[in-house]
């Protein structure tokens, strides 16, 4: 149980390395409003000290850079908030388990702790609204999101002897999932 809890624990301090190396980078003030209007994504840099709004269009380079940035700022400082906060509970349960077992490997925890359950953790964290997404390289990418930059990377069209269109994959998963029922 001990070795799984360290995992988890080791799987958040990378990610907060990964969040704190991206906020040295990038040091941007101001903030970032993203709105949708017609089915458009809009960016606004709100200027905190001089307390102006100003448009940043997409077709301007150094406006996108700058939208990425705050994007990616501000994501990374809620990642940061939540792994410090998760990395102290563990601590503090480490500790615990300390004083109590002596790390014998003997100690019962109510919910087993799961790397696959700390992923999907972090998942939240990212942002929903597909326009700030957009601006953003999250720390932990989605099953859709991997496949398709495993796609580009490769450049592969067949998975498995699978030409790879719009519901290969759904076919392809739901192939395993019924051999496994049909083998279990």
């Amino acid at each position: 149980m001990y070795g799984r809890l360290r995992e988890v624990k080791n799987y958040f301090l990378q990610v907060t390395e990964k969040a704190r190396c991206s906020l040295k980078k990038n040091g941007v003030e101001g903030h970032l409003r993203v709105c949708v209007s017609y089915g458009t994504s809009q960016y606004w840099f709100e200027d905190k000290v001089s307390n102006e709004l100003r448009y940043l269009s997409k077709r301007n380079a150094k406006d996108m850079k700058l939208a990425r940035q705050l994007a990616q700022r501000d994501y990374d400082r809620k990642v940061l908030a939540f792994t410090q906060k998760v990395i102290r509970k563990f601590s503090a349960l480490e500790t615990f388990l300390e004083k109590e077992n002596g790390f014998t490997g003997e100690a019962s925890v109510a919910a087993e702790t799961d790397l696959s359950m700390a992923r999907e953790m972090i998942l939240e964290i990212t942002p929903k609204c597909q326009a700030r997404r957009a601006l953003i390289c999250p720390h932990e990418l989605t099953t859709e999101e991997y496949v398709s930059q495993w796609y580009k990377l490769h450049g592969v069209s067949f998975l498995c002897g699978i030409p790879l269109d719009t519901g290969a994959l759904e076919k392809l998963l739901k192939n395993i999932s019924n051999c496994a029922i049909i083998d279990s």
